[in-house]
């Protein structure tokens, strides 16, 4: 008997925290990231990303794959460890070790589960600029 009452209940909190595409007086939820973007260089090689929902709810968020230069990679520790956040911060770091004078590239796809949409998706992007 007391499993339906919680499960109800868990249902009832989770879809009153997250907007749906229903509701007119509230903006659709979405995965945001702030900044979404930047240029690195040798001079400011890193940077931090703070991901979010419109809502404002603690929610996991999924690495779903990474590309372009491996110069530039991404650390998300909240992400690794399945933690329930409302804000996960992703430190971004170009190593420049080596690298010739160039414009380098990399992206983040990001997600997690919605309860009314399947999955929000997002990415983010990185150019190093090396001199």
């Amino acid at each position: 008997m007391k499993t339906p009452l919680v499960l109800s209940l868990l249902c009832l909190v989770m879809a009153s925290c997250a907007p749906t595409p229903n509701e007119p007086d509230r903006p659709e939820n979405k995965l945001i990231h702030d900044p979404q973007s930047e240029t690195l260089t040798p001079a400011a090689p890193s940077r931090f990303v703070k991901s979010s929902l419109v809502c404002g709810c603690s929610f996991i968020l999924r690495i779903d794959g990474t590309g372009g230069n491996p110069a530039i990679t991404y650390s998300a520790p909240s992400v690794t460890a399945g933690d329930t956040l409302e804000i996960h911060t992703i430190k971004v770091t170009a190593n420049t070790t080596g690298l010739t004078a160039g414009t380098y590239t990399s992206w983040l796809a990001l997600s997690m589960e919605d309860l009314f949409k399947g999955a929000l998706r997002d990415t983010i992007y990185d150019t190093l600029i090396v001199p």
